[in-house]
């Protein structure tokens, strides 16, 4: 388990300094240094706590998969997805699908044996409004973002590539008139429902409709 896990850190810290080294190349490093620096910082504090938050190898190997969803917008990807879904409904369901994963895996051993008990759906409806509340989160940060950075790329500013937002005159003006940032944060907070729900559905099954007992997935 140690090996593997440090396999995943050092995976990780590496594909971060390609994003890092590619940013930089494309003259684009200012709009995602912070994600960056900020991922990197989350990755060494799993790895440092992994123990305390009960991690297995596939959920922690989780988290870096998520990140490089974002980091991918360097490729122009929220502009111009590679999928039918705009690029920015996808680093916000699956991210909050991560994160719901790893809080259900966190509280197992409080959830009772069956599903419809109720100390299991007290855990169900704790994991559902922490995966909530770090997604609203999320949005306030952007916020903050906007507020002090402006228009630009990346996920601390508003308007550009990192919102599945381009920025012209006319969506400036939706902006400032008929509420398009608002509309684009309802859009995230939507797409992390969704992700939220989406884990809890995987993670019930995987606890209850395989009758496996009440531990961690190892």
């Amino acid at each position: 388990m140690s090996h593997n896990k440090s396999s995943i850190t050092f995976l990780a810290l590496a594909l971060y300094c390609v994003f890092f080294a590619l940013a930089a190349f494309d003259g684009i490093l200012k709009y995602y240094i912070f994600e960056i620096l900020f991922f990197t910082a989350v990755t060494l504090f799993l790895h440092a706590s992994f123990r305390f938050w009960r991690l297995n190898t596939p959920v922690y190997a989780m988290f870096p998969l998520s990140f490089a969803l974002h980091l991918m917008g360097i490729f122009g990807w929220y502009d111009h997805s590679p999928l039918l879904l705009q690029w920015d409904h996808v680093t916000h369901f699956v991210p909050l699908f991560t994160i719901t994963v790893f809080f259900f895996n966190f509280l197992r051993p409080h959830m009772g044996e069956r599903f419809w008990s109720a100390k299991t759906w007290a855990m169900l409806c704790v994991v559902l409004f922490v995966g909530m509340g770090i997604g609203a989160a999320v949005e306030n940060v952007e916020f903050v973002g906007f507020l002090s950075l402006g228009y630009g790329q990346g996920g601390l500013f508003m308007g550009g590539a990192g919102d599945g937002l381009p920025l012209d005159q006319s969506m400036s003006d939706a902006i400032q008139e008929i509420g398009g940032g608002y509309l684009n944060t309802e859009y995230d907070l939507v797409w992390n429902l969704f992700g939220v729900i989406a884990g809890l559905i995987a993670m019930c099954c995987v606890q209850f409709a395989t009758k496996r007992a009440p531990s961690r997935i190892g």
